[in-house]
């Protein structure tokens, strides 16, 4: 009786080892995939941060290069303006000059 035990306690010890193992190793598969899926995301996270942040200078680059050249069309209007004006003035004075030499005569 007590072989028997011995035997059934050895095939039970056996049994147990192997499941033990089995469950290991699945817990271990398990393990492996969630650090990929985890990796993965952390990597597509990284990419659309990247993308974002590229999008974002592109952006900004665009904006910096568009008041540089709002500004020097800004300044070239100012300046026509004021050649305008500059005319007229002289213009203006001429007439004046012109005027008041009549006047004189």
């Amino acid at each position: 009786m007590r072989d028997l035990r011995r035997v059934y306690r050895a095939q039970y010890l056996q049994k147990l080892a192997e499941v033990t193992e089995v469950e290991r190793a699945r817990e271990a598969e398990l393990h492996r995939l969630e650090v990929e899926e985890r990796k993965r995301r952390k990597q597509a996270h990284l990419q659309r941060v990247g993308e974002d942040m590229k999008r974002r200078a592109i952006l900004m680059d665009r904006k910096r290069v568009e008041s540089k050249v709002n500004e020097a069309l800004e300044m070239a209007r100012r300046s026509k303006v004021k050649r305008g004006r500059l005319f007229w003035f002289r213009r203006l004075e001429t007439l004046s000059k012109l005027i008041a030499s009549s006047d004189n005569a």
